[in-house]
C-alpha cells in the first residue's frame, strides 16, 4: 500500500534560483523588433511551391459580422426590457502574468519577497504563522502575427514571431544582430 504524502509547510522563505540568461537575447533585442517589408521565403500555394518574394504586413482582425447566428441570437435575446440577459466577462486578460509572494513572518515581524509564481489575481491569506501576499505584474508585450504575400500568385500565409514590445515594419536597418527569421 502506497503511504500519503503529508502536505509541506513552507517555515522559512526559500532563495530563488540564479536566473539563467538566453544567448543573443538582451533587453534591447526583446523591446523593438524591426521587420522588413520584403522577404523571400517558401510559397506552398500549388501553383507556386518555390522561394518567392513576399509582401509582409502586420494582421488585424476582421470586423464582426452583423449577420452571423450569435450575434442574430444575442441581439433578439437583448431587445426589449429586462436589462443584460447574458454574462458579461469582467475578468481582464492574464497574459500569464508573473507574481511574486511576499512572505510576513506574525512571530518575527520578518517581511521577505519569493520567487516569481504564476497566478490569476490578487490574494492574501494566513497560513501556518505567515502572511502571504501576492502582487503581480502584468506583461506589456503582445503576439504578433505577420501577414506574407506572394507577389507571383498573391497567395496568403501567416506566421507568428516572438512577442515584443514594439513592433516595427520597414524600419531603419541596424548593422550588427540576429536576424528576427
Amino acid at each position: 500500500r502506497r503511504r500519503r504524502r503529508t502536505p509541506r509547510v513552507l517555515t522559512q522563505a526559500r532563495t530563488p534560483p540564479p536566473r539563467r540568461r538566453r544567448r543573443g537575447s538582451t533587453a534591447a533585442s526583446a523591446a523593438m523588433v524591426n521587420v522588413p517589408k520584403t522577404k523571400k521565403t517558401y510559397c506552398k500555394n500549388k501553383e507556386c511551391k518555390k522561394h518567392t518574394l513576399h509582401k509582409v504586413t502586420q494582421y488585424k482582425k476582421g470586423k464582426d459580422s452583423l449577420s452571423a447566428q450569435g450575434k442574430r441570437r444575442y441581439d433578439r435575446k437583448q431587445s426589449g426590457y429586462g436589462g443584460q440577459t447574458k454574462p458579461v466577462f469582467h475578468k481582464k486578460v492574464c497574459y500569464s502574468f508573473l507574481w511574486a509572494y511576499i512572505f510576513f513572518d506574525v512571530k518575527l515581524k520578518l517581511l521577505w519577497k519569493c520567487w516569481p509564481f504564476m497566478l490569476t489575481r490578487f490574494c492574501c491569506f494566513f497560513a501556518s504563522g505567515c502572511l502571504f501576499f501576492f502582487l503581480f505584474q502584468a506583461k506589456t508585450t503582445k503576439k504578433i502575427v505577420l501577414k506574407l504575400q506572394c507577389q507571383s500568385c498573391k497567395h496568403y500565409s501567416q506566421r507568428a514571431i516572438k512577442r515584443c514590445k514594439h513592433f516595427e515594419i520597414g524600419g531603419d536597418k541596424k548593422g550588427k544582430g540576429t536576424s528576427l527569421f
